[in-house]
């Protein structure tokens, strides 16, 4: 399963989709279209598997990211756990664990 965790000014992607094999997982496709989306916005500075805000425009941009993230995750439940830091949720946090996203 993939978790994408946000918690202004950061968001984390880890995990795979496990909704088909690696190369033709279409949730990790679009959630990796994500991150790479996130990846190119003026504001968003990203390494390995977390992209944080620094300027209004990239918190603009990672909202609606966020937006995508959840919409996955409500139609591939299984599949996908969007966590909203912002409403006290939390993870343990999961460094050295596998994901193809944020490469």
């Amino acid at each position: 399963m993939i978790t994408v965790t946000y918690d202004p000014p950061e968001m984390v992607f880890w995990g795979h989709a496990g909704y088909a094999a690696r190369g033709q997982d279409i949730v990790c496709a679009a959630v990796s279209a994500l991150y790479g989306t996130l990846a190119l916005q003026d504001g968003v500075a990203t390494a390995g598997n977390r992209a944080v805000s620094r300027s209004r425009a990239g918190e603009q941009a990672m909202a609606m990211i966020w937006r995508g993230v959840k919409a996955l995750a409500e139609q591939y439940p299984r599949h996908i756990t969007a966590v909203d830091g912002t409403k006290g949720n939390r993870l343990p946090c999961e460094a050295g664990k596998e994901t193809t996203h944020g490469r």
